[in-house]
């Protein structure tokens, strides 16, 4: 309904949200100075307080376009309502508790998976989504399929998303997450005036050592630098350390083949299921 007042800042209700009353209320706003003050009665609860300061931010400057949001999926509300009762049992995983949302195999389903846990829908998809895959925090997704909101948009990780089809217009950012990398670690180059010499005892003066052949010749033989020996240790630990970092990359690829494998069967599984239960329906 049009507000036959000036701009209005409110802070956030949320007593009255905690309320939850259903019917309507009045809203009542003065001046006292330079000082706005307002009043909410809802039901048999009154709220009164100053308004903030100031302009309402160019809302409309952060909401995306749509149509620069090309993955698009559609629920129904008991699908939304299936998704919603999956979140709850899903336990927190700090700091973003991140829920993945991806595309099944049959382009009919939405696949939402969060660590060891994962449930399949039906949904429509406008477009392919091919490999794309979204995290988005299990609270920021359960809040918008709570408040009626069915109609998901997504960019990419950078990019806002929306949620429509409740009250408004849901806006939120999903999370952001880079693959775990090995990286060697690079060792910095000093300038030369900030290089310093380490200073170093001269070894003391050895005797050369003579070792007597069967051919009756005398050879010297030169002795070990200790600095020379120390290198080779060095070069000889980072050999064995970059073999154990290609060891543990290998072993990182073969589990996640595995976990590929596994998700496949589920999902082979899941889609013989909805075949059986489409041949009952028939019979």
């Amino acid at each position: 309904m049009p507000l036959e007042v000036d701009p209005l800042t409110m802070p956030f209700p949320h007593a009255l949200l905690a309320a939850k009353c259903t019917e309507g209320g009045v809203l009542t706003t003065w001046a006292k100075g330079d000082q706005r003050y307002f009043i909410v009665t809802l039901g048999c609860w009154t709220w009164t307080a100053k308004a903030l300061p100031g302009t309402f931010p160019r809302w409309k400057s952060i909401m995306p376009d749509k149509g620069n949001l090309p993955h698009v999926v559609r629920l129904d509300a008991d699908r939304a309502a299936q998704i919603a009762a999956f979140l709850k049992g899903v336990p927190a995983d700090p700091p973003n508790n991140p829920v993945l949302l991806y595309m099944g195999d049959d382009h009919a389903t939405l696949e939402v998976e969060s660590k060891d846990m994962q449930t399949s829908v039906m949904a429509e998809f406008p477009e392919d989504w091919g490999d794309f895959d979204i995290k988005v925090n299990k609270d920021i997704l359960l809040h918008l399929l709570n408040a009626g909101h069915h109609t998901l948009y997504f960019s990419d990780v950078h990019a806002p998303f929306l949620a429509t089809g409740g009250i408004g217009t849901f806006v939120a950012m999903p999370i952001a997450s880079k693959e775990t990398q090995t990286v060697q670690p690079k060792q910095e180059e000093k300038p030369m005036n900030e290089m310093q010499t380490p200073v170093v005892a001269a070894p003391a003066a050895q005797p050369a050592v003579t070792t007597i052949n069967t051919n009756n010749n005398t050879e010297p033989e030169v002795p070990i630098n200790p600095l020379d020996d120390l290198a080779a240790a060095v070069e000889d630990f980072k050999t064995r350390l970059r073999a154990m970092f290609d060891e543990s990359t290998l072993l990182s690829r073969k589990v996640k083949e595995v976990a590929l494998v596994q998700k496949q069967k589920e999902r082979d599984f899941i889609q013989a299921k909805r075949a059986i239960e489409k041949i009952r329906m028939a019979i």
